[in-house]
């Protein structure tokens, strides 16, 4: 999808995709601030970086727009934006690159920017809105309250991993792949049809050579799941067992992540707050790990989504004196059981006629 030369549109330099641009679509964008701020009504995304809808003119008529508009930021990264391109113009090229190859992103309409001397003063993306989306973190969190079926996580899981493999084989490095960043469509009508998958935030996105087996270890470690699902979900964007230096590169980029990610009230402390009050609004999030169950219908048990060696570290510290307490003193008798059986194990008959088995399924 090729997008304009940058012009001028009022106040702002600009750039415009060829497939929507229109001389009325361009003078709704000269005035967006204003077209913005009367929209707060229909705010889409609250907080420093404000998303709107709205509903502007184009070739076949309105057009229902998303606009990101990014906060205001320190002088080193004005400078940063004015050499390498702001927040809009990196995330609307990468939207662009993506289009022009068939992967799943929001349609980019437009990407504005008003400077003054070497302050970026406003930025905004225009992209086409997405109706009936929803993140792959709320679609888990969905699964794992009222659905946890193994062949709907499975589903998801092949769904995402194959639209991330797809994106990766295009040349893109998302760089910002948590599942808050990837949308997904309403379900398909028939089974034969594949669920769409949208890609967003795209600011940090480097596009435009091949990607590596570190390159992708690297997008791939801000994926959050449970660490066996997690094993399912890799297998499936491999279609084959991951690579060894796949698995190590990832690990280490997925620890690194964990590092900084601590690290983030000390970096940003009046945002992080702001983040948790409104986290705490907001009802619904992942259940804890020892909550996090998958019911598979062949085998008719529950299966656990933690590899074992995670399951372990969720066991409390004041079990264990406990458990050792029941366990020691009838090691002896158990040993001295097992042993007895192990010598008769295959070597005794056993009389099966006229014989009943029963068998509990729940």
């Amino acid at each position: 999808m090729s997008a304009t030369a940058w012009q001028s549109l009022g106040p702002y330099r600009g750039a415009i995709a060829a497939t929507v641009r229109c001389a009325a679509l361009e003078r709704e964008l000269a005035g967006l601030s204003r077209l913005s701020a009367g929209a707060r009504s229909d705010v889409l995304h609250a907080g420093r970086h404000l998303t709107t809808r709205l509903s502007l003119s184009a070739p076949e008529g309105a057009l229902e727009v998303a606009v990101k508009c990014f906060g205001r930021q320190s002088l080193f990264k004005d400078r940063w934006d004015a050499r390498y391109g702001s927040q809009a113009a990196r995330a609307f090229a990468a939207a662009c690159y993506l289009a022009e190859r068939g992967i799943g992103t929001p349609q980019p309409v437009a990407c504005l920017e008003r400077w003054a001397g070497s302050r970026l003063l406003e930025c905004y993306l225009v992209t086409r809105y997405l109706d009936n989306t929803v993140s792959f973190k709320d679609e888990l969190i969905r699964l794992f309250e009222h659905e946890p079926e193994c062949a709907s996580f499975m589903a998801l899981l092949e769904t995402v991993a194959h639209a991330v493999r797809r994106l990766h084989d295009a040349g893109c490095r998302h760089r910002d792949l948590g599942n808050q960043n990837i949308l997904l469509g309403p379900p398909p009508a028939t089974p034969e049809q594949r669920r769409e998958v949208y890609f967003i935030d795209l600011n940090r996105a480097r596009c435009g050579r091949a990607l590596s087996s570190r390159d992708r270890a690297r997008d791939l470690s801000r994926i959050a799941l449970p660490s066996d699902l997690l094993r399912v979900f890799f297998g499936m964007y491999w279609q084959a067992p991951p690579p060894r230096a796949f698995r190590r590169c990832e690990r280490l980029h997925r620890a690194l992540f964990a590092g900084h990610t601590l690290t983030r009230r000390l970096r940003h402390p009046l945002r992080r707050d702001r983040v948790a009050a409104a986290a705490s609004r907001v009802p619904s999030g992942y259940p804890a790990p020892r909550e996090q169950w998958v019911w598979d219908a062949r085998s008719a048990q529950p299966i656990p989504t933690l590899r074992p060696h995670d399951r372990y570290r969720h066991i409390a510290p004041t079990q264990l004196p406990w458990l050792l307490a029941g366990a020691i003193p009838a090691a002896p008798a158990v040993y001295r059981h097992w042993m007895a059986l192990r010598r008769e194990a295959f070597a005794t008959p056993v009389p099966i006629h006229r014989a009943v088995a029963v068998a509990l399924s729940g």
